[in-house]
């Protein structure tokens, strides 16, 4: 399989807005890249780069070829600014009340189920949010295996701003960020940087994924799921080199973000 292959994608166009790539390793097998290719837009997520990165990452999920997957965003200034809040006012100059209802509930639960497949997802998955990362984007962000900040990250969840809870997960992330500064993130839509994610527990600091990397360390759990290791489950079947996997979490227990709070 040459670099651009997707596996079970095969012949997708591409203009899509999601580019779809297979990079190979030294040992046969192929990372995964999903690229938000709508740069002019912030990568503001669109239903159909919804449906494009999830039914990528349900049949990479299942392709014992790729050992994991990573999503980014195009361009200089963003990851994700959200949701494509334009794609809604436009539908509403031509569609009737019923098809713009259908639109919505259609965008929103493809969306919130994308999100929930990310922090349940089988295999690791490493997320860099380089650039404005806002709403739906931190959805995509916080539940990721690995999360990669850079200097130029910037995280707000404002749907307060127009009248909307903060969503895709956010009940969850906030809540156990430290003190109250969850609540007051998503009361005031306030801004905040790679560093002070780090320090939230929204975002690993860089020293730490190098063990996780080199299999001396489990891969930090998170999420809304029960989630094995899944580094170790592709080590055990021979699908990456390193000097053994981590612990599994133990069953029954949800493990909190990492962060200051957490120890």
């Amino acid at each position: 399989m040459s670099q651009g292959q997707i596996p079970g994608l095969r012949g997708l166009p591409m203009s899509e807005p999601v580019r779809i790539e297979t990079h190979p390793t030294a040992d046969g097998r192929y990372i995964g890249m999903l690229t938000l290719d709508s740069p002019a837009s912030l990568n503001a997520l669109s239903l159909e780069m919804i449906q494009l990165l999830q039914g990528a990452l349900t049949r990479w999920e299942q392709d014992p070829a790729i050992v994991c997957v990573l999503l980014q965003g195009a361009g200089e200034k963003a990851f994700c600014a959200g949701g494509d809040i334009r794609s809604f006012y436009y539908r509403k100059q031509e569609a009737s009340h019923s098809e713009l209802f259908g639109y919505a509930r259609d965008f929103f639960l493809q969306e919130y189920r994308l999100d929930h497949h990310i922090h349940c997802y089988g295999k690791p998955l490493v997320c860099v949010a380089d650039g404005i990362c806002m709403g739906g984007g931190i959805g995509l962000f916080a539940g990721a295996a690995f999360r990669v900040v850079t200097e130029k990250s910037l995280f707000a969840m404002p749907e307060v701003t127009i009248g909307l809870y903060p969503d895709v997960g956010a009940s969850w992330f906030l809540s156990r960020m430290p003190g109250r500064l969850g609540l007051w993130l998503g009361l005031t839509g306030a801004r905040f940087n790679g560093a002070d994610a780090i320090g939230l527990g929204l975002a690993e600091p860089r020293h730490s994924l190098a063990p996780v990397l080199a299999g001396t360390a489990p891969v930090p759990g998170r999420g809304l799921c029960r989630r094995a290791d899944p580094l170790g489950q592709l080590r055990a079947q021979g699908g990456l080199r390193g000097r053994g996997a981590g612990p599994a979490h133990r069953q029954g227990q949800i493990p909190p973000l990492a962060g200051p709070a957490n120890g």
